[in-house]
C-alpha cells in the first residue's frame, strides 16, 4: 500500500477511444483497491483532462518531448493537472517550464536521465523528479553527492 504506482496511458486513435480506456482504467483500479497509490501520465493531454475528471483525487502528470507543447505550467494547474513531465532536450530549452512549475506548485519531472551529469542538472534547476532506467546507479550517485555535501559541511 506504500508503494506508489504509476501508470501510463498511451494515446489512441481519438479522443471518445481515450475518453474509455480513461475510465476502463479509473474502474480498474477501483475494483483492484488501489487509488489511493495511483499516479496518472499520459503524452496525451485529452486523456489527462480525463483522468483529473475521473480521479480528481488522484496526481495527473502531462507527458511531453515536444518544445512547443500546448500545456505549460499555469494551464497545467489550471486543469489539475499535478505535474509536467518533459525530456532533456524540452527543459534545457525551455527552463521556464520548470521555473513556472515551481511557482505555481505542480511537480517537474525530467525524462529519461540516463547520466550523472544530467542529476547535476536537473539539481541546479530545481526539477522535483528524473526518471530513469537505472534507478540503482542514479541513487547510489544522489547519495554519494549529499553525504559528500553533508560531510563538507559538517567540517566547516
Amino acid at each position: 500500500p506504500e508503494t506508489k504506482l504509476i501508470l501510463e496511458m498511451k494515446k489512441h486513435g481519438n479522443k471518445q477511444i481515450e475518453t474509455e480506456v480513461c475510465k476502463m482504467i479509473v474502474d480498474m483500479c477501483r475494483k483492484m483497491g488501489v487509488m489511493e497509490q495511483m499516479e496518472f501520465i499520459s503524452f496525451s493531454y485529452h486523456a489527462c483532462k480525463e483522468f483529473v475528471r475521473l480521479a480528481p483525487k488522484n496526481c495527473v502528470v502531462f507527458v511531453s518531448s515536444s518544445l512547443w507543447t500546448p500545456c505549460d505550467a499555469d494551464v497545467a494547474k489550471n486543469e489539475g493537472f499535478g505535474g509536467l513531465s518533459y525530456n532533456l532536450n524540452v527543459f534545457m530549452n525551455r527552463p521556464e517550464i520548470i521555473d513556472n512549475c515551481n511557482k505555481y506548485g505542480i511537480a517537474s519531472t525530467l525524462w529519461m536521465v540516463e547520466h550523472e551529469e544530467v542529476v547535476d542538472w536537473a539539481a541546479k534547476h530545481n526539477v522535483t523528479y528524473i526518471s530513469t532506467d537505472f534507478p540503482d546507479k542514479m541513487k547510489a550517485y544522489i547519495e554519494t553527492k549529499w553525504s559528500a555535501k553533508d560531510n563538507n559541511k559538517s567540517k566547516k
